[in-house]
């Protein structure tokens, strides 16, 4: 096999080279990683899993404009969200106008420092599809994630609270 600075010459090179990126030899790129990147498929269908069977309804914020960006199953039942690609709805949009002022400013607050904000806990209001609204704990907790700041937004429902 010729060195890397070097381009393959002759057709039996070529197509050694063709099959490795195709990833149809023994050395492939696909053979070699593709075990892995099944492995990390199924972590993460795990963990969504485990996240949809979840009681409140987790929501996942972009910092600081408060747009969704992912939500689990209980977020869907209780508020009539679907999940497409070019979702629209900001977090505000999901509770009451009572909510909204406290929740701008921990998403502007989160904006200007997001490693120094603590974990928030605010009463809110939310609203199903039908238009019933209920009272919720609202936890909003602030990371990074490589170059973005995104919150996660956990609503537990305070009406079946004993």
């Amino acid at each position: 096999m010729p060195k890397r600075s070097e381009r393959p010459r002759s057709p039996e090179e070529w197509k050694t080279l063709r099959k490795r990126v195709l990833g149809l030899d023994e050395h492939s790129f696909r053979k070699s990683y593709y075990p892995e990147l099944q492995q990390r498929v199924k972590e993460l269908e795990r963990f969504k899993a485990m996240l949809d069977v979840s009681t409140e309804a987790l929501f996942v914020v972009e910092v600081p404009s408060g747009r969704i960006v992912d939500f689990n199953a209980t977020a869907t039942q209780l508020t009539g969200l679907e999940y497409s690609d070019d979702l629209e709805v900001v977090l505000s949009d999901v509770f009451q106008a009572e909510s909204w002022d406290e929740i701008h400013r921990f998403f502007d607050d989160a904006a200007q420092d997001p490693d120094a904000i603590p974990k928030s806990e605010l009463n809110a209001e939310i609203c199903k599809p039908s238009g019933e609204c209920y009272p919720v704990e609202l936890t909003l907790v602030v990371r990074r994630f490589d170059e973005a700041i995104l919150a996660l937004a956990v609503a537990r429902d305070l009406t079946t609270q004993h």
